[in-house]
């Protein structure tokens, strides 16, 4: 019995929780106290979201992964607040189909890059990464803007429940409803073995642009969580990340400079 337990694919990340959780609560004890439970889920929610986005090309197989994850939740971002409530458009029935429609068409984009014309999944996502963060930059330079009152809810509480929560239980309803439906078997078929799928009928090309559609749907989702805790931010952490990464390493070019250790690797590579 113990044996099939521990053979299940979630007992390592269930096991990997509890401890993790067991070690914050030995160092924080507040960490899920009343006054702070609903900002904890609104920092750990955009994470949960975004590997439930990265998850159906993966499950997809033939290398398949979705690295441009990251910016399109900032371009997202930065489409929600710059081009839609930049203009006047913050009705929740508008904003949302507009934000699902942005992450379904560039999910799908990527799905016919790896399905179609048969690019190497990390090439294609990776033009669409670099894309994608040059759209958010041009959309909005600099950080700037303000996230409809709805919006913000989401990250504080709706009545007794963390609006964070809200969102994830949405995204795992969503999973549960997917898991029965006959694509799910298809996908994990294709994932398992693609030639054995395709011999038993499967349209293997399809069932991969849907799993990146998915994906690109569930990022956007994601960018609900994120602009929550953003509290009008635009841009996303990895477009700021990446700012500080150039800044850190044209400081440490300029400081190699100055002591002349470039001058010295150039000499010996030449």
């Amino acid at each position: 019995m113990f044996r099939r337990t521990f053979s299940r694919p979630w007992f390592f990340a269930t096991a990997l929780f509890v401890v993790l959780l067991a070690a914050n609560l030995l160092v924080l004890p507040s960490f899920v106290s009343s006054a702070n439970i609903a900002g904890t889920l609104a920092v750990a929610a955009p994470l949960v979201l975004a590997a439930m986005a990265a998850t159906p090309s993966i499950l997809s197989g033939g290398g398949g992964i979705d690295i441009s994850i990251g910016p399109l939740i900032g371009f997202v971002n930065v489409f929600i607040i710059g081009v839609l409530v930049g203009n006047g458009i913050d009705s929740p029935w508008l904003v949302i189909p507009a934000a699902l429609a942005v992450g379904l068409v560039a999910g799908l984009a990527n799905g016919v890059m790896v399905a179609y014309i048969r690019l190497q999944p990390i090439v294609a996502t990776l033009g669409s990464y670099l894309v994608l963060l040059g759209l958010a930059l041009v959309v909005m330079r600099q950080p700037g803007g303000s996230a409809p009152e709805w919006l913000l809810v989401f990250g504080s509480s709706i009545g007794p429940l963390p609006g964070a929560l809200i969102l994830v239980a949405l995204a795992l309803a969503g999973w549960a409803v997917l898991r029965r439906l006959p694509y799910y078997r298809s996908l994990i078929g294709v994932g398992s073995d693609e030639r054995a799928a395709f011999t038993a009928g499967v349209n293997v090309a399809r069932v991969r642009l849907v799993a990146y559609g998915i994906g690109g749907l569930v990022a956007a989702r994601r960018d609900r969580a994120h602009r929550a805790r953003a509290l009008g931010r635009p841009q996303s952490r990895g477009v700021i990340y990446s700012r500080r990464h150039r800044c850190r390493r044209a400081w440490w070019d300029r400081r190699n400079w100055r002591s002349g250790r470039n001058g010295r690797l150039d000499h010996r590579g030449g």
